[in-house]
């Protein structure tokens, strides 16, 4: 998907134009304050718009649809059952300890650094937020994932998926 990005700036030289700069260094001018008025509604219809397509997008995604293939989600969730953080026969998440939530979305993105996931795939606060609660149904504030990095947790458990062969 791609997005241009639009600019908006007002030349103090010239009272009568203003400049509309487009991101890559292509510059227009525009000669009335209606028409940048109307350029910009337009272009925040567009990103409106491109924003409600990734979010509609967004709201089924499952854990197990990151990964590279299903043999890997299984020894994930294998391994988050040993550590009692899933329930046995479900994904349901179990721990109850204080901070889990944010746990979660660190331990999610350390996931993602040890190479399991889709190369395409860079998990966003909105992907956690959604992955919570359809896999694991945990409600998860934006505030618990922004403040929840990979350095704020060691979780020595999840080992390099280079390590093994997944067949």
């Amino acid at each position: 998907m791609n997005l241009s990005i639009y600019l908006l700036t007002i030349n103090p030289k010239k009272t009568t134009m203003n400049k509309l700069t487009k991101f890559n260094g292509i510059s227009y001018e525009v000669p009335t304050d209606n028409a940048v008025k109307a350029a910009c509604k337009k272009h925040i219809a567009v990103i409106q718009m491109m924003k409600k397509q990734i979010v509609n997008e967004s709201i089924n995604l499952q854990f197990k649809d990151l990964f590279t293939c299903p043999k890997q989600y299984d020894f994930i969730i294998d391994i988050l059952r040993v550590q009692k953080l899933v329930a046995l026969s479900t994904t349901i998440w179990i721990d109850t300890k204080k901070g889990n939530k944010g746990y979660m979305a660190a331990l999610l993105r350390v996931i993602r650094s040890q190479g399991y996931y889709k190369s395409n795939i860079n998990i966003t606060n909105l992907q956690i937020q959604i992955i919570g609660f359809n896999t694991f149904k945990v409600k998860i504030s934006m505030s618990q994932i922004k403040h929840s990095g990979i350095e704020s947790v060691i979780i020595k458990y999840i080992p390099p998926a280079s390590e093994h062969i997944f067949i």
